[in-house]
């Protein structure tokens, strides 16, 4: 999936490493990721909230943000809501 702040090098990444990978497995991957970003290392068990919070999160709040901004449109437009 294509990745604009990965692209400009500002790219945030998470990583967990498995049972099975050695630390010289997330040094090579933590260099690899960070070629494009930063990188952090956590707990496998926390993804699904680092999942919602960096990916989700943004989202919900863009929308609301972007449902005020339609609010405010249309009372201005219905004329409730006047400038000056």
């Amino acid at each position: 999936m294509p990745n604009t702040s990965a692209s400009v090098g500002n790219a945030a990444s998470v990583i967990s490493l498995g049972a099975a990978a050695t630390k010289d497995d997330g040094e090579l991957t933590s260099k690899l990721y960070g070629a494009i970003g930063k990188v952090w290392t956590a707990d496998e068990k926390l993804f699904n909230a680092i999942t919602g919070l960096s990916g989700s999160g943004p989202a919900c709040i863009y929308l609301a943000i972007e449902a005020l901004a339609d609010g405010g449109w249309l009372l201005d437009f219905l004329g409730i809501w006047h400038s000056g």
